[in-house]
């Protein structure tokens, strides 16, 4: 089973919309994931099983069959990380387009946007590889941050040409065909976002070259520097997720991603790294990230962490860091 992921700086969004309709964020993420007021590092990722159970955690407490298009709708680019950077620098959208094709994989592993020209029309084409409960509402907020994008670098005034949705029509379809300013086409065989060529090749006043060089720069390395280091990253989200079951093993791990044991030993050899590094490693930065918070217990970390008893993880604080779990957590405070 491949281990997809999810950019981190999404979270931010997850986060957005959660205060939206007044309810604490802190409920849903933990701090070990994201906090607003803390710079997330370019290549920070989490598991899309984990990103998606906080979404669905989420939604059972909202009952809002438009979740999706409020999604987009307070979408900023920042929680697009680097790509949302490179947006605000665009000469056009017809740029911006072709940018979220080449790189919308940075952000999610089950994401992919086709870029199509249908004469006097271009659009994105959005197609999702994984499956989950609420796809739907995930295809509201992505066509909807997209318009939102344009919006934003174009002006308000900023109408698609047509928007179509895979999914059927909902009970109430006015906020769908308010948000986008079009009658939008339900159950179509396609995702897509299509916009008038003439309006996609016009110069924004917002178009800064030097700056979207040097995204597009940053993009290009993060989406080599995700190749390369791809069964690191897939290892560590793997760890990540079995470190509460308490049995971690290089076999099971190698399952998970997908590779032979062998293979996955020799390829994390080569990129300098073993399993037990990772799993230490990995183990130190959530137990750090779990005591700068007043939860959960030390007794609790330690089982998220995979150890039999606080002992054992007292023990193994003790070696990393030369002071106990509780004694860490008083100074952080």
């Amino acid at each position: 089973m491949k281990t997809l992921s999810v950019n981190a700086a999404l979270l931010g969004l997850v986060w957005r919309v959660i205060e939206s309709y007044r309810i604490d964020p802190r409920t849903f993420i933990p701090a070990s994931l994201y906090r607003p007021e803390l710079e997330l590092p370019v290549d920070a990722h989490i598991s899309v099983e984990v990103y998606y159970g906080i979404i669905g955690k989420v939604l059972e407490e909202i009952d809002d069959e438009a979740v999706g298009i409020r999604s987009g709708s307070v979408m900023h680019p920042s929680h697009l990380h680097i790509l949302g950077h490179a947006w605000m620098a665009i000469p056009t959208l017809l740029a911006g387009f072709q940018i979220s094709e080449n790189y919308c994989r940075l952000l999610i592993d089950d994401l992919d946007a086709r870029f199509a020209g249908e004469g006097d029309r271009v659009g994105l084409i959005y197609q999702r590889s994984g499956d989950c409960s609420f796809k739907w509402i995930q295809m509201d907020s992505t066509l909807a941050g997209l318009v939102r994008l344009c919006r934003l670098q174009y002006g308000e005034s900023f109408v698609p040409a047509s928007v179509s949705m895979s999914r059927p029509a909902p009970v109430d379809r006015s906020v769908w065909d308010d948000y986008f300013g079009v009658d939008v086409q339900f159950d179509a065989p396609c995702d897509a976002v299509y916009i008038r060529r003439e309006l996609a090749e016009q110069r924004l006043p917002t178009a800064h070259s030097g700056i979207l060089e040097r995204h597009d720069a940053l993009l290009a390395r993060a989406m080599a520097s995700r190749h390369e280091a791809d069964i690191v990253t897939k290892v560590r989200l793997e760890i990540q997720r079995q470190l509460p079951t308490g049995v971690l093993a290089l076999e099971k791990i190698a399952e998970a991603v997908d590779c032979p044991t062998r293979t996955l030993h020799r390829k994390l050899t080569q990129n300098g790294t073993t399993f037990r590094q990772l799993l230490k490693e990995t183990r130190i930065d959530l137990a750090q990230q779990y005591l700068r918070e007043d939860s959960p217990s030390v007794t609790e970390i330690a089982f998220m962490l995979g150890y039999s008893d606080a002992g054992a993880f007292t023990r193994a604080f003790r070696e990393w860091f030369g002071e106990a779990p509780s004694t860490y957590r008083a100074r952080c405070k």
